[in-house]
């Protein structure tokens, strides 16, 4: 199994680097990573955790790595560890050298443009010779240049469409007072957004983890109409396409509350948690549970406990949990007594058979929301 070509292990090994790739003094301990600075990297989005922890066992099995397992939950991944006897073999592995003393003065004594010029004083492992390129392509006049995603501008640089994209990710070269894609007249391309026009125009856009519960919403909607857009998240990948909201939001004429609808498991507590910090902080409105479902999915849940689950993906971290609101608690007691509860147990024929003729909110919901008010 070579690493390089397994996306969990080059972000392991990318924080390696940034821990300790250049440290001149020997260490002493194995290089240990708490799960959620994988879980919060980049890359996450373009895997989902099922196919990121079966990469980690696998590697594991071939003697890359050991897995430390949660104190209460031993399905549950705490740390990765690379043992300090191994090192050397992922820095084979990934060709990487410390610079040596030539390499850094070629680096230090070049004139490099004034965009690169912290690369007087700056250790990193970029080659010097892809510096030249971008110390090439900067130097040439931008009067008129356009905005590039970033694999067309790292095309033209390096002749290669993925290496400014490792490089963004997985170096120090990119930074506060240091190299930016401005600089190279380029962006990162947020994941598309898949969505229709829903039937009720002043109404909320509701989100979708899975293609399954999109459909049937759609045509839930068409004869009950509820949102104003129904949106597919696609999994993992809306923690990235959530920066395409503004083009939802500009079609439906302004901003407006975003509802999600998931999988009760790990991971479909964090996307929409960690989608949501990301809407926040580009000005858009948090992404909000939508109550009804969830609420729908417990009792539903909990009417068929013994069958509900098909397999075991972890209970969600408390931070992502918490992004329920009120229903933090009866989910996580659920997700410990059954495992994983799939969003698409609410199908179209129970929406349809638990609705009040003319309304849209299901019978199940009132129902639960008085049990939960009996509570209060």
């Amino acid at each position: 199994m070579n690493p390089r070509n397994v996306p969990v292990a080059e972000e392991l090994f990318r924080q390696w680097v940034k821990a300790r790739g250049f440290k001149r003094s020997p260490v002493s301990r194995d290089f240990i990573r708490a799960w959620h600075h994988i879980e919060d990297a980049a890359f996450f989005v373009e895997a989902t955790e099922d196919e990121i922890i079966r990469d980690l066992k696998d590697l594991e099995h071939e003697g890359w790595l050991k897995l430390v397992p949660e104190k209460y939950y031993r399905h549950r991944i705490a740390k990765i560890r690379i043992p300090l006897e191994l090192e050397n073999r992922w820095k084979k592995a990934f060709g990487f050298e410390v610079p040596g003393n030539a390499e850094e003065g070629r680096i230090a004594g070049w004139p490099w443009s004034k965009r690169l010029d912290f690369l007087r004083t700056t250790r990193i492992t970029v080659p010097f010779d892809d510096l030249r390129r971008l110390d090439d392509y900067l130097r040439k006049p931008t009067e008129g240049t356009l905005r590039l995603p970033i694999k067309e501008r790292s095309i033209e640089i390096f002749g290669d469409e993925k290496r400014l994209d490792e490089l963004y990710r997985g170096s120090l070269l990119f930074g506060e007072g240091r190299l930016t894609l401005e600089a190279l007249h380029c962006y990162q391309v947020p994941e598309p957004l898949a969505w229709i026009r829903g039937q009720l125009a002043d109404g909320p856009v509701v989100v979708l983890e899975n293609a399954a519960t999109w459909d049937t919403y759609r045509r839930w909607d068409r004869e009950q109409p509820r949102f104003s857009a129904i949106v597919y998240g696609a999994g993992e990948r809306f923690r990235d396409g959530v920066r395409r909201l503004d083009e939802v939001f500009a079609a439906l004429g302004d901003r407006r509350e975003v509802l999600y609808f998931g999988d009760l498991d790990a991971a479909g507590m964090r996307i929409p948690r960690l989608a949501s910090e990301v809407a926040v902080s580009l000005g858009y409105p948090a992404i909000r549970p939508d109550v009804d479902a969830y609420t729908w999915l417990i009792e539903i849940a909990e009417s068929l406990t013994g069958l509900v689950s098909n397999r075991d993906c972890g209970i969600p971290a408390e931070k992502d949990l918490e992004w329920l609101e009120e229903l933090s608690e009866p989910a996580k007691a659920l997700m410990e007594k059954s495992g994983r509860i799939a969003q698409e147990w609410l199908n179209r024929e129970r929406i349809l058979s638990g609705c009040h003729q003319g309304g849209s909110l299901p019978q199940y919901s009132r129902k639960i929301r008085k049990r939960r008010k009996d509570v209060e």
